[in-house]
């Protein structure tokens, strides 16, 4: 069931970042988002940023499936490499190119997720107690919607261009943080759910409907930072802050331990830091970049060779002396003519 868990994890994190992709896309046309009616139905109106959407929240669907069988700190790292299929994504879909650095990251990554699902027993330990559980996911919430309310501060006008470009960059990396912490929530939140059914059946009732809040709330934050930064950037750091907050909460509130043995511990801890190694170094190894075009340089031979005959000619008019024949000058003129004639064709 185990293993399940993980594929279920890996084509739900597939589907939320290829979303996150096309909304990113959608963004360069639409205004920042906010809540005013306008700017809303600007966004639904865009078939890309919806197609995106439907992607995303398909995934987190699907997600919820791999909660209700493994363990959030198992399950919450592994959806990190989504941004791997984001990459083969754009790879082959999206006609950009990865470097050789990118390529060892998505391995590197591949390999965190064949660790956690070797280096796990698949049960969550003991089940926890409801005060507790309840009370460490209550702190949690509100030390993040705290963290989250707090106002960011733009970055100063006076500034050259690359300093805003930073300032942007640093910005949406920070909200991307803090959607992925409240993804990370969500995925608790669902994960108690499903733990306290068999003593309360109202509770996985109540918490898809926790989930579905923190997951609202991570989604506008993501909006926010797909705006700012790149796609690549933002999905990073929503990674990262999803696997941070589910080890946290699944460790500190559910009672989720690391294996007994001293083998499969350390197999377990290698597979958290080759996740985050693995997606980190995607985003360090920056953005895809675009097919060169075999086109272009026959394209721009041409134009540099007549560009160079008409200086030429151009020079060679003005050397000539003012007693110079009108037929040479006609011939010059002729030239420059001929020249200036096959550049624009």
């Amino acid at each position: 069931m185990l293993w399940l868990a993980v594929a279920i994890t890996l084509v739900a994190a597939t589907s939320s970042a290829i979303g996150k992709a096309l909304q990113k896309q959608s963004t360069t046309s639409l205004p920042r988002f906010s809540l005013d009616r306008v700017v809303v139905r600007q966004y639904f109106s865009s078939r890309t940023w919806l197609l995106g959407v439907v992607a995303d929240v398909l995934g987190g669907i699907i997600q919820i499936g791999a909660f209700a069988l493994a363990p959030v700190s198992v399950v919450q790292p592994v959806g990190g490499v989504g941004l791997v299929g984001l990459s083969f994504y754009s790879h082959f879909a999206a006609g950009e190119r990865l470097t050789a650095w990118e390529w060892s990251a998505a391995a590197l990554a591949g390999a965190g997720t064949l660790a956690l699902g070797a280096g796990s027993s698949g049960d969550g330990g003991e089940p926890p107690s409801v005060r507790r559980a309840l009370g460490v996911l209550l702190i949690l919430a509100s030390a993040t919607g705290a963290w989250v309310a707090l106002p960011a501060r733009a970055g100063a006008a006076t500034g050259s261009t690359q300093r805003r470009r930073g300032t942007r960059a640093g910005r949406g990396a920070l909200l991307g943080l803090q959607a992925g912490t409240c993804f990370g929530l969500s995925a608790a939140c669902c994960r108690t759910g499903f733990l306290f059914a068999a003593r309360w059946p109202p509770a996985a009732a109540a918490g898809l409907v926790a989930s579905l809040a923190c997951s609202s709330g991570g989604f506008a934050l993501q909006t926010l930072g797909l705006k700012d930064g790149a796609t690549v950037l933002v999905c990073t750091a929503a990674a990262v802050g999803a696997m941070l907050s589910g080890v946290l909460v699944g460790t500190l509130a559910l009672g989720e331990r690391l294996p007994a043995g001293g083998a499969a511990r350390a197999v377990r801890l290698a597979g958290w830091l080759a996740v985050a190694a693995g997606v980190s170094g995607l985003s360090a190894g920056g953005a895809a970049r675009p097919r060169p075009s075999t086109r272009w340089p026959r394209a721009t031979a041409g134009v540099s060779r007549s560009r160079r005959a008409r200086q030429w000619a151009v020079r060679r008019l003005a050397s000539l002396p003012e007693t110079a024949s009108h037929g040479a000058m006609a011939a010059a003129g002729g030239a420059h003519q001929a020249v200036t004639h096959h550049q624009k064709v």
